[in-house]
């Protein structure tokens, strides 16, 4: 089994290891305390398309000024999400622009998915969390922020939906790849990108709906 952030809970049901009306109101919160992390228009996520490869990082760097921006999704070679303080996210946006980025889009999204400022909902979910009894599963999950097979309940519970807040993700659901089947070129740039500089960096959920039409 394997899902992408919030769909990593459908595996978790799917593959016998939480209740489904477990899985149902802790998904319930995990929204509310996302959308009571960061108030409406402070925060931004946008899709950068066809930047060219060794540049983003130094974009990121000189577009912070003291904010946060970080990467949120890498959903393909050429598509980075990325997440973040609204100034730090348009600034991130325009370096993008005159560093040779086909488009840079803002995303339709109601918080800064996938980024630290979202670290206080990790916490308040942490403990909705350690409340479920996370069974060992009838069939292995690959968690979404390491790609590693999970088969027994306290990894299921540690590093699947709960650690699913604080890493980014590897690949979003719908793409039509896993890590496994990715270009070397493509799994170079995951094991550079996706890990977290910080034990502290939080993540939450991306709208996957808003990036559909942007594959």
């Amino acid at each position: 089994m394997a899902g992408h952030s919030l769909g990593e809970y459908s595996a978790l049901v799917a593959a016998g290891s939480i209740d489904f009306a477990d899985a149902l109101r802790t998904v319930r919160k995990r929204g509310q305390y996302m959308q009571e992390a960061v108030p409406a228009g402070v925060g931004a996520m946008a899709a950068i398309l066809k930047l060219p490869a060794g540049k983003l990082d130094e974009i990121l760097v000189t577009a912070a000024q003291g904010e946060i921006v970080t990467i949120a999704n890498l959903n393909s070679p050429d598509q980075v999400v990325i997440a973040g303080n609204k100034g730090a996210v348009e600034r991130a946006m325009e370096l993008a622009k005159a560093a040779g980025a086909k488009r840079a889009i803002p995303l339709p999204v109601s918080a800064p998915f996938h980024c630290p400022l979202m670290q206080p909902a990790q916490q308040r979910l942490r403990v909705d969390l350690d409340a479920i009894e996370f069974r060992d599963l009838r069939i292995p999950l690959i968690n979404n922020w390491q790609a590693a097979e999970i088969r027994t309940g306290a990894l299921g519970g540690i590093h699947g939906a709960s650690r699913g807040l604080g890493r980014r993700s590897l690949v979003r659901s719908g793409c039509g790849r896993s890590v496994g089947r990715t270009s070397p070129q493509h799994r170079s740039r995951l094991k550079v990108h996706l890990v977290w500089r910080s034990e502290r960096q939080g993540e939450a959920e991306a709208d996957s709906r808003e990036l559909t039409s942007l594959s």
